[in-house]
């Protein structure tokens, strides 16, 4: 079987800022996975292996939708989180006009010194609270995102983390045994504006018959199809490009690859 490579630039349009969108976010779970092999490696000195990462990254996205979920069905999105004033006073009045304040017990002699403690002691535990459920709005947020990208897309992006590791590994032991003196780094984070592409598969589905025996199995593309007349699909935005040459054969893979240019 051989394996070609074909090689098409996109036209341009309006939707290449919604790509532009996917190859980030493709950045944001490169490096959280990156961020739990070294994690991983801290406290067990083990490498994670490729299945385990592949299924705790799609438990995570299902945690974080059901808790996205519930943090907005409730009304805590209309709540107008905790914005920095100009002044304490401000935050004073925002609070006794959504939370009833108890009277103190005892009149205290006011003085500068009080004033001052009592506007500690009230603004303190309001910016902690805002600013937890902000991180963790934020972060839910983040993670649901990843969702975009795609299933098959993401496993790529672990599968391409593995295969680093395994070539490091390999030089490592080459290195020690003297076979060679060539240098290969282990996989490193990466700035969303040196990520550069985002690669979606096919699916295999085994075809049965009544009985339930496997007579043969088809290929099947998963968030992205070739349409007609130099069209293409990409989730639910269609797309022309550029068809230089014919493409014979039975499409595998699509990689959505940007320069630096901005083109695609």
């Amino acid at each position: 079987m051989v394996i070609k490579t074909y090689s098409f630039k996109l036209m341009k349009s309006r939707r290449f800022d919604r790509l532009y969108d996917r190859i980030e976010t493709a950045c944001d779970v490169y490096n959280h996975c990156i961020a739990l092999h070294n994690r991983f490696y801290r406290l067990f000195g083990k490498y994670l292996q490729k299945n385990a990462l592949q299924k705790h990254m799609a438990r995570l996205l299902r945690r974080s939708k059901k808790k996205l979920r519930k943090l907005e069905g409730s009304n805590y999105e209309e709540r107008p989180l905790f914005v920095r004033p100009e002044s304490p006073d401000a935050v004073l009045d925002e609070a006794s006009s959504t939370e009833t304040v108890p009277a103190p017990r005892k009149k205290k002699r006011k003085t500068s010194k009080n004033k001052e403690s009592a506007n500690k002691q009230s603004i303190e535990p309001k910016k902690k609270k805002a600013r937890r459920r902000r991180g963790r709005l934020e972060r839910l947020r983040s993670i649901v995102k990843w969702g975009i990208v795609g299933s098959q897309a993401r496993q790529n992006i672990v599968d391409r983390i593995h295969n680093g590791y395994v070539a490091f590994f390999d030089n490592l032991k080459e290195r020690k045994a003297g076979l060679t003196k060539r240098r290969v780094s282990k996989p490193t984070f990466k700035s969303r504006r040196k990520y550069k592409s985002f690669t979606l598969k096919v699916n295999t589905k085994k075809i049965k018959d009544a009985d339930g025996t496997s007579t043969g199995s088809e290929r099947e593309s998963v968030g992205w199809e070739l349409l007609p007349r130099n069209g293409l699909l990409i989730g639910i935005d269609k797309y022309r490009f550029r068809k230089s040459r014919e493409i014979h054969g039975e499409a595998r893979t699509l990689t959505v690859k940007r320069d630096r240019l901005g083109d695609i």
